[in-house]
């Protein structure tokens, strides 16, 4: 019996000290998110305010990869410092100026460096900041944005009004033509759908009658004003001439497009 309370109280001691263990990793787990979110959060919030843009889940693993680094640190710790003398202008507008100094330097100096990978592109980031997407990248998005004006206009012949029937029939023959010339540049342009794109022609394929052609005709405005960013981009700074000539020669013919999806609403 005694043998065994020892091992009972012993049991109990172990158990009591694994809680309190495994609390004390919850803080610091805790404090880790809360500290990642409060680093990150003023950067996000910068962009969407300013410039008048959501930042995608996988752009703010960029923006938080940017804040990590030495220079960051430096000005977040410099700018979290209180005044001396709380309610002078002074010192809070030089608080504010570091903060500010902290957002900015995350976008300068370590965003540029992403540009040319293919989440920079996908993700939105690059047309944010006015950025060139790759070659590979410009060719992918294209040929997709080819592809899903054709399948989504495909899918208008059956499903829409008159009037998007008209338009669907313009946009299929344009870019029909759009995606040949482009495939006759780069033989390995994608001929299929990204998991966004599909996700998009999925939930439109299941509405029907006037819900369907407001949403046919949302999916086209944003669609087109995508597609024209990530032409005017590479046709501006783009790094392959054939490309930046097909690019510049396709823009005034998606611009028409998006006048034409305008005038549907």
């Amino acid at each position: 019996m005694l043998i065994g309370g020892f091992r009972s109280k012993g049991s109990a001691l172990y158990h009591a000290a694994f809680e309190r263990n495994r609390s004390s990793a919850d803080k610091v787990s805790d404090s880790k998110i809360a500290e990642r979110d409060s680093r990150d959060k003023p950067v996000v919030t910068f962009l969407h305010r300013a410039l008048g843009v959501t930042i995608t889940p996988r752009a703010r693993s960029y923006i938080g990869h940017a804040c990590r680094s030495p220079h960051a640190r430096y000005l977040r710790a410099q700018s979290a410092r209180e005044p001396q003398q709380p309610g002078q202008r002074e010192q809070t507008w030089r608080i504010r100026m570091k903060t500010s100094a902290a957002i900015l330097t995350c976008l300068v100096f370590a965003l540029p460096a992403y540009a040319g990978t293919s989440a920079m592109e996908s993700s939105g980031v690059n047309s944010v900041l006015n950025l060139s997407p790759s070659s590979q990248d410009f060719v992918n998005e294209a040929a997709i944005a080819d592809q899903f004006e054709i399948e989504s206009g495909q899918l208008a012949q059956t499903k829409g009004d008159a009037s998007d029937k008209t338009f669907a029939q313009h946009i299929i023959t344009d870019h029909q033509k759009s995606y040949s010339q482009l495939k006759g540049i780069d033989p390995n342009a994608p001929n299929a759908l990204d998991s966004s794109k599909r996700k998009m022609l999925d939930e439109l394929a299941r509405l029907s009658g006037s819900d369907f052609s407001k949403q046919f005709r949302r999916d086209q405005i944003n669609a087109h004003k995508e597609a024209i960013s990530l032409f005017r981009r590479y046709s501006e700074k783009g790094d392959n001439e054939q490309l930046k000539n097909f690019a510049a020669k396709a823009l005034p013919e998606l611009e028409r497009h998006l006048q034409l999806a305008d005038t549907l609403r």
